[in-house]
């Protein structure tokens, strides 16, 4: 049996003061760890392993100022493992069909702005790994993504 794991390592970066009069914008992510689990013959039969999803959640804790919050990923590998390129890693928003490969830039999952205090955007992250019986290597494969929280104004 073909074992394939994803080691998710999260970094959030937030600019943000302590302040009182600051703006707060959060991030919250739930959900998929970051393992696949074990590969079964069908995963390599339809060419893909898909993960339970990522659920997350940007919200404005004050109303000072309005602001967009951007969401970006990147790996910080060009490879999953030895060999496998980072774009066979795929994520996709729930609300969407298309799949996107992973790179090592950072891309926008999603941008929304926020203007009052309660304001919050979310959504879910599917993540897939593609796999291929000729030249997939047995064993675990893993990356270190980062996760960028970017506030400016509107």
């Amino acid at each position: 049996m073909r074992r394939v794991a994803l080691a998710a390592s999260l970094l959030m970066l937030v600019s943000a003061s302590s302040a009182a009069s600051q703006p707060r914008t959060r991030l919250v992510l739930t959900g998929f760890t970051g393992a696949f689990g074990n590969t079964l013959l069908t995963d390599f039969d339809q060419g893909f392993k898909q993960s339970a999803a990522m659920v997350y959640t940007i919200s404005i804790t004050r109303d000072d100022a309005a602001r967009t919050a951007t969401l970006l990923v990147r790996s910080n590998s060009a490879t999953l493992g030895a060999t496998k390129p980072i774009a066979h890693l795929q994520w996709r928003l729930s609300s969407s069909a298309i799949w996107v490969p992973l790179t090592t830039s950072d891309v926008a999952i999603d941008s929304q702005p926020l203007a009052v205090n309660g304001d919050f955007f979310t959504d879910s992250i599917i993540w897939r790994v593609l796999l291929d019986w000729g030249t997939d290597a047995l064993g675990a494969i893993s990356a270190t993504l980062t996760f960028t929280l970017q506030i400016a104004a509107p």
